[in-house]
């Protein structure tokens, strides 16, 4: 019986490609030298790997990690560049990606990635403590500072270190009513703890001077109403205590804009020195 020539082309062709088929890919040859320490062949088989698909993310992630692990950030940083540009909304990606711009003293470029990580997760709190670090330190942007530990407050609302972390930063910004508010919810956190209660008494003592500090200005502005350095003073003290319709009043007649917290300033003249423990 002959066999036609057609059905032994198919049945070859099928062959082959079950052989094929069983054949190691070139990302698995990778991972095998790569768990065998040869990491030089792995690369060179994971380049194969990519040049084939460029988007395959699993052989990025194990290219980066040997360069990480073999000390290169630079080159682990083109890799996980890569990464992001692929999977513009992973977490993680951009978390490995600000932890290598660390490691190469690039803080700008970390807290940019830092600030994806913290608009892609809610819940990372180690990334907004690094924010608020760098937005103080490096920026001396306090208002920046304070919308991350803000949002540190609202992942952990009985945090009471937190809480004393964000109430510090009102102080310091002259926001008066926020500290109150902030330590007090500190001090309901964790009753025993005697720093709270300073501040809390400290923050009084505060409050209780810039009122007084406020109605002498008004005594003054009174008598010399067209004093706009005695107009500005009175309209900050104001919105430190929370009385912002009042300070708003007094800025439209400056002819200013509402101003945004700051960095840290004295407090009234007879205030203790310092702003913290």
């Amino acid at each position: 019986m002959k066999i036609p020539l057609l059905f032994i082309g198919v049945a070859a062709l099928a062959v082959l490609a079950f052989a094929l088929y069983l054949l190691p890919r070139p990302e698995q040859i990778g991972d095998a030298l790569e768990q065998s320490g040869r990491l030089d062949d792995a690369l060179n088989y994971y380049s194969q790997a990519l040049r084939a698909n460029p988007a395959d993310d699993t052989t990025l992630v194990r290219v980066g990690a040997i360069h990480t692990n073999r000390g290169e950030p630079e080159a682990a940083i083109d890799v996980y560049r890569r990464l992001v540009e692929l999977s513009p909304n992973d977490a993680g990606y951009h978390r490995s990606l600000a932890q290598l711009y660390e490691w190469s003293m690039r803080v700008d470029e970390a807290a940019e990635q830092q600030a994806r990580v913290a608009a892609l997760d809610p819940g990372d709190v180690a990334v907004r403590y690094s924010l608020v670090n760098y937005y103080i330190l490096e920026k001396k942007d306090y208002a920046t500072a304070i919308r991350y530990a803000e949002e540190i407050v609202a992942a952990r609302p009985h945090d009471g270190q937190a809480l004393m972390d964000l109430a510090q930063l009102y102080s310091q910004t002259r926001q008066l009513d926020r500290a109150l508010a902030t330590y007090q919810r500190a001090l309901a956190e964790d009753p025993t703890d005697p720093v709270i209660g300073r501040s809390l008494a400290r923050t009084n003592e505060w409050i209780r001077q810039t009122e007084a500090l406020v109605q002498d200005y008004r005594v003054r502005l009174a008598e010399t109403p067209d004093d706009a350095q005695l107009a500005r003073q009175l309209a900050e003290l104001l919105r430190g205590l929370g009385r912002g319709d009042e300070a708003d009043d007094l800025q439209r007649r400056l002819g200013g804009s509402t101003p945004v917290p700051g960095a840290p300033a004295e407090q009234p003249a007879a205030a203790p020195a310092g702003t913290g423990e």
